[in-house]
């Protein structure tokens, strides 16, 4: 047993992407896991760096001879070589910890393809295979084991809702993790209750909306839960998805088990997708009982279908990564001085979204702005083919503050002298559109503040273009008072200075793509 400083991991395992983005320890005295790499070397495996500092912290011990971790989670996206850190893990349990081990997967294909390497190991390994029990390889009537002579025994099931047999396992993998059900975890839990120093591993690829398990542990790891060790490789959604840089950052295994070559095909193939299965990007359901970002009570509280602009008004658009919806929103001041904000436009695809936003400006005084980092930013172009000009293109600042202020003038309404319960400062005119992306929203950390998350199953282009809309007014404004306007001068003669009739400023009541009159 080696005994090194808190934490410490060899530095030559810490080079570019060996390490992930994401890295959660629960402090260790002193590591198995180095002698769990020897014994699997000794048994012909050749480890990355990455695999290496897993096991290490995985398998790490505190000041107490317990494991420092009870939960030990990893999420990397497919090919990267997870399950050679699952095997070694196996061999340690059996042949030098001492503890009996239960390994489980969604598909029963995972499970017999990894028993078979387990078993091909032991067999070409003289040492192992002496220890192994006559008869220690059991396969039959769907189950497969091992077992050896001082009684150790491995197993490797596919999940049910059904409980197992067992008394005294020592550790739990959950192999696919994305696809663990409640009801699946419900059944295996148990089995580890009755020994002193259980330890359960999650490993998976980014998780879905189903992931209600997978999404729980991360967010446990996002709120430093003590106890656990986590291992992510993830891409941030303000990355270029593109960019091989971005490929190499959130692939251990790149350039030689995930090769350049094929991240480019699944970028063009994929679509969406990508970001999930290449980049570590989940897309995880909300917690049982958390609420919305912005209560909904508060967000029913802050409707006024009444709602009308009364000032400058400006137009933002937004789409789905995947580009299969798009919305419209628009922004102002009311006569009281409140911000109003509204979805003009929620529709399919993105080729109508140009001559809607052109027609719009024509008709009224509208400021256009765009977030270069949407997915509807191509629009820049060609709205200067129509001889519409984009105002202003939101930085990563304006957009964490968009969501702060949106939060603040709905959620957490400022003060006003005398009034016990000050008015929301920001009005919507709710709509199902608009309602439906805030109950499906969730946020990501940006700088120190926090953004929509754009990434996953769920359309919330009409309420990231709504916030932007909104806090697009108030950069109006900062504009105008850093530079008023010039004083307005009479025309002496010549050709008139009316402003033509198709740009005059008119209330929208009657645009035809608003379900209501901004």
């Amino acid at each position: 047993m080696r005994e090194r400083p808190l934490n410490e991991v060899p530095a030559e395992w810490q080079q570019g992407n060996q390490l992930p983005t994401d890295r959660l320890v629960a402090p260790w005295v002193y590591s198995e896991g180095f002698d769990a790499i020897e014994l699997a070397e000794s048994a012909g495996y050749v480890l990355d760096a990455w695999q290496k500092a897993f096991i290490v912290d995985g398998l790490g011990v505190g000041p107490e001879g317990r494991w420092s971790a009870s939960e030990v989670a990893q999420i990397v996206s497919r090919q990267n070589g997870k399950s050679h850190a699952i095997e070694v893990l196996i061999l340690a349990a059996l042949f030098l910890l001492d503890r009996d081990v239960i390994y489980t997967a969604h598909k029963d294909q995972t499970a017999k393809k990894l028993f078979n390497r387990v078993k091909a190991v032991i067999e070409s390994t003289p040492d192992l295979l002496a220890e192994l029990a006559p008869n220690g390889i059991r396969l039959a009537n769907g189950e497969r084991g091992l077992t050896l002579r001082s009684g150790r025994t491995a197993e490797f099931r596919t999940r049910t809702n059904q409980g197992g047999r067992g008394t005294s396992w020592g550790f739990l993998i959950l192999d696919e993790a994305q696809d663990l059900t409640a009801l699946q975890l419900q059944a295996l839990m148990p089995m580890l209750s009755a020994h002193p120093d259980p330890q359960q591993w999650f490993l998976a690829s980014a998780g879905g909306a189903h992931s209600v398990v997978l999404g729980n542990v991360v967010r446990d790891y996002e709120n430093g839960m003590k106890g656990l060790t986590y291992y992510g490789w993830h891409a941030n959604e303000d990355d270029d998805f593109g960019a091989p840089a971005v490929w190499e950052r959130t692939n251990p295994g790149y350039p030689d088990r995930v090769t350049p070559s094929w991240c480019a095909t699944e970028y063009r193939r994929l679509g969406a997708g990508f970001a999930m299965e290449r980049l570590g990007i989940g897309d995880y359901p909300r917690a049982a009982g958390e609420d919305w970002v912005i209560p909904k009570s508060k967000w029913d509280e802050a409707s006024d279908r009444a709602s009308q602009i009364v000032g400058p008004i400006v137009l933002v658009p937004d789409a789905k990564p995947d580009l299969e919806w798009s919305s419209l929103a628009v922004a102002g001041r009311r006569a009281d001085g409140r911000m109003h904000v509204e979805v003009i436009r929620h529709d399919r695809g993105v080729g109508w979204m140009a001559p809607a936003i052109q027609k719009q400006t024509l008709r009224n005084n509208v400021t256009v702005m765009i977030d270069p980092k949407s997915p509807a930013s191509f629009l820049v172009a060609d709205l200067v083919d129509l001889d519409v000009t984009v105002k202003h293109q939101f930085s990563v600042d304006d957009v964490r503050d968009a969501c702060s202020w949106l939060h603040r003038g709905i959620a957490t309404k400022a003060p006003v002298p005398g009034a016990d319960d000050p008015p929301p400062s920001i009005l919507h005119t709710g709509g199902a559109d608009l309602t439906a992306a805030l109950a499906s929203a969730s946020t990501r950390p940006l700088l120190d503040k926090w953004a929509w998350k754009r990434q996953g199953a769920a359309d919330i282009s009409p309420l990231v273009a709504a916030t932007q809309a909104g806090w697009g007014v108030v950069l109006l404004e900062r504009d105008l008072e850093k530079d008023p306007p010039p004083p307005p001068v009479r025309a002496t003669g010549g050709e008139s200075r009316r402003t033509p009739p198709e740009r005059r400023t008119r209330r929208t009541r009657d645009v035809d793509v608003a379900t209501a009159g901004f």
